[in-house]
């Protein structure tokens, strides 16, 4: 699950009841978190026909719509651009995973077509071999 959007949002009680859930996510983290070298993804494994296949997720978000992140609890996609690819490229090195999926909470609502920021990041996400990204506003 990812948690970016932090409307009048409580990560603490979203990320207790999706851990007591045994639910992965990613995107916010806990305010007791230690900043220094936090690992924002999480990964899934899928089981099929006999096989293992791990996926790597990481998600961030453009802004916090106005409300205050006091605890930096929640990854951004730009501000924190350098913490976003060198993950996305740890993620990628890992042979471990069958695949990356960025999905980052960006856009201009209503706007149909993304701006320059979202290109260039997305440009810069698929240059480090992420297999899918899903932008959501």
């Amino acid at each position: 699950v990812s948690i970016t959007t932090p409307n009048q949002f409580h990560p603490q009680m979203a990320i207790a009841a999706l851990e007591a859930a045994r639910i992965p996510h990613t995107g916010t983290r806990l305010s007791t978190a230690r900043a220094a070298g936090y690992r924002w993804s999480t990964s899934y494994t899928v089981h099929r026909d006999g096989h293992r296949y791990r996926f790597a997720f990481i998600s961030c978000t453009y802004g916090n719509n106005g409300n205050p992140d006091p605890h930096a609890q929640v990854l951004q996609c730009y501000d924190q651009r350098a913490e976003l690819l060198a993950q996305v490229r740890a993620m990628s090195a890992d042979r471990g995973n069958a695949a990356v999926i960025v999905m980052p909470h960006w856009g201009i609502e209503y706007q149909p077509e993304p701006d320059a920021n979202q290109t260039a990041l997305a440009q810069e996400l698929a240059d480090e071999d992420v297999l899918l990204e899903l932008g959501v506003l």
